[in-house]
């Protein structure tokens, strides 16, 4: 007889081990350990594409062991300062968000009001930098996967400060049948974080090892050092479990808003996610989409119904 292979949580969650994970791109790049602290700075490097690399950098929100995705106070977002107090936001989609441009904005407004203690001179405002992954495409009017959006006027391009960039990296647009010896080092870094724990792409993902590329190397010795912790499968499957128990709420509250009517349903899937610990705007999005409202439409609901 055959030798039984038994498979259980931790063999399917393999499948999930990805850089395009959230959680998994906030252990790589957000640990605050020394080789967490190498990648974060070779990709900020790669990313930025300066004259004048940064050479150093401290996380400033790192999440304690053991923590829950879904918590309240769970932000995987990759916040860090450099030597000169450069602000940085750094964070992986997994897919292209409605309004996500605004989101995006307002991420930016809230790091540039907290640059300046009170009392400073604006000439000590420090510059704010919010940088998105996204495993999509958002922009499909163009066909470069890099954008950088500052504050210019519209037809001299005139810039008004420097104080604020926000830089989008769509990994929907990375050709894969590109050799990587022909790709640009954040061509290559943006390939690797595509398909990196992707089985199906390791001899892809070797090739771009085999380039030497600093980010590529630095960021994959952090990846394959966590992705060994079983510790973080059991996170990993606990999340997927939670998402389940949240689509089956979603399910029985669009049911029950059938039976009793529409209004009656928006209240209970808006209480739902309430109770699930989810933001405002991420919930206001979801109705949007779900119910076929319009934007003032779905926040009017979500005043009314979110502290029912």
């Amino acid at each position: 007889m055959g030798k039984i292979i038994q498979f259980n949580k931790k063999t399917q969650m393999r499948d999930h081990l990805s850089m395009t994970n959230d959680i998994i791109f906030f252990l790589v790049y957000g640990a605050g350990t020394k080789e967490s602290n190498k990648a974060l700075l070779s990709l900020l490097n790669v990313v930025l594409e300066r004259k004048d690399p940064i050479t150093e950098v401290k996380i400033v929100n790192t999440v304690h062991k053991g923590f829950h995705p879904g918590d309240k106070e769970t932000v995987m977002d990759v916040k860090a300062r450099s030597e000169k107090g450069e602000q940085f936001n750094i964070e992986m989609q997994a897919s292209v968000q409605l309004f996500f441009g605004e989101r995006t904005l307002i991420y930016g407004a809230r790091m540039v009001n907290s640059s300046l203690a009170k009392g400073e001179d604006y000439d000590t405002m420090k510059k704010s930098i919010v940088i998105s992954f996204i495993d999509g495409v958002m922009f499909k009017d163009t066909p470069s996967f890099h954008t950088k959006f500052e504050l210019r006027e519209n037809r001299e391009g005139l810039l008004l400060t420097d104080r604020l960039e926000i830089y989008f990296l769509e990994l929907g647009k990375i050709d894969d049948s590109k050799d990587p010896e022909e790709m640009e080092p954040l061509e290559r870094l943006c390939a690797y974080l595509k398909f990196a724990g992707d089985h199906r792409r390791a001899d892809y993902v070797e090739k771009l090892l085999d380039t030497g590329e600093e980010a590529v190397l630095m960021s994959d010795q952090v990846f394959r050092e966590i992705t060994e912790d079983e510790s973080l499968q059991d996170l990993l499957w606990r999340r997927e479990i939670a998402e389940h128990d949240l689509a089956t709420k979603v399910m029985l509250a669009e049911k029950d808003g059938e039976r009793i009517g529409i209004e009656k349903g928006i209240a209970a899937f808006i209480q739902d996610y309430v109770e699930d610990g989810r933001e405002a705007e991420a919930i206001i999005e979801k109705l949007v989409l779900r119910f076929d409202l319009q934007e003032d439409e779905a926040r009017q609901y979500y005043e009314t119904y979110s502290d029912c």
